[in-house]
């Protein structure tokens, strides 16, 4: 279940949204989370947008996951640039941090090209990955 508020502020508009979700799922599942909720809320004024959210995920084993997800956005004609930053804390373990940043050329419609970078710098691990490609939208 989830509830969407958009609204207009002169030239800004806002969107909130809030929801949950629960299913029931074997004990030994880690393929689906048992509960979810989120809150979050949308900025945006001209090519610029402003997003963020706050989750949590209790898996089927009661494991509990909250994360916080922030992100920028411009775009511009057929060019897109975003960065994002996600901060993950699991109940009795340790924080982790992702960092995007993900830039976009419309060569058509249907077609663009696209190069994405992702930072992971949670504790066990320090990762990080640069994609370029080639995307079709069906």
């Amino acid at each position: 279940a989830a509830l969407r508020k958009t609204m207009q502020f002169g030239a800004i508009s806002s969107r909130l949204t809030a929801g949950t979700s629960w299913a029931r799922v074997r004990s030994d599942s880690r393929r689906l989370p048992r509960q979810t909720w989120m809150v979050g809320t949308q900025l945006a004024w001209k090519s610029v947008t402003l997003n963020g959210d706050l989750r949590q995920q209790e898996e089927a084993d009661g494991a509990s996951i909250r994360s916080l997800n922030a992100a920028l956005a411009y775009g511009t004609g057929d060019l897109t640039l975003s960065l994002r930053v996600r901060r993950t804390v699991p109940y009795q373990g340790v924080a982790g941090g992702q960092y995007l940043a993900d830039l976009t050329y419309h060569i058509t419609p249907r077609w663009q090209v696209m190069a994405d970078t992702d930072i992971d710098t949670s504790a066990d691990s320090l990762a990080a990955v640069v994609k370029v490609g080639a995307r079709l939208l069906f």
